[in-house]
Formats: structure tokens, sequence, C-alpha cells
């Protein structure tokens, strides 16, 4: 098990805050944590907009895709090798 203490701050305000937390329920036999790979991809390349002249080698981005392991609420574990899931933190 992971813990994590921390004050709650309700005059702050969250836009401003840099480092976020979101948690999950309490894992059970019935509604186990599963675990996932998180992936997120930058940008393809690294200028706005690329002039005529411009070489597209030059300013593309060298890595491009970020994998981070992480685990998920049981409600992802029907999903089947191959399924696309987009997560989104709320609030």
């Amino acid at each position: 098990n992971t813990s994590i203490e921390m004050d709650l701050n309700l005059e702050g305000d969250f836009r401003k805050t840099k480092k976020k937390i979101t948690w999950l329920a309490q894992p059970t036999d019935e509604h186990p944590l599963v675990d996932v790979v998180l992936l997120d991809y930058d940008y393809l390349i690294t200028k706005k907009k690329l002039e005529e002249n411009d070489s597209v080698e030059d300013f593309a981005t060298p890595v491009t895709e970020f994998r981070e392991e992480a685990a998920a609420d049981a409600g992802v574990k029907d999903l089947k090798k191959g399924d696309i899931m987009q997560f989104e933190r709320k609030g």
C-alpha cells in the first residue's frame, strides 16, 4: 500500500496549483486495481509552422511517445488488449 499525507487548502486556487493528485478507491477482491500502461504523445515537430525551405528532419521531435506504468480502477478490467481508452481527470 502507498499513502500520502496532505493539508486541505480550501482557500487555494486549484488552477494555480502545480501538483495535483488523483486517487482510487480501496481495492477489494471483487474490485481489484488493474495494472495499465499510460501513453502520452508529444508534438511531432518542434516548430509551429514549417517554412518552404525547412527540412522536416531538422524540426522532428526525437521522442514523441512516453509510457508510464500505473494502476487503474477495476472498471477497466473487461477491456481487451488493443482497446483504446482516454483517461481524463475531472475537477
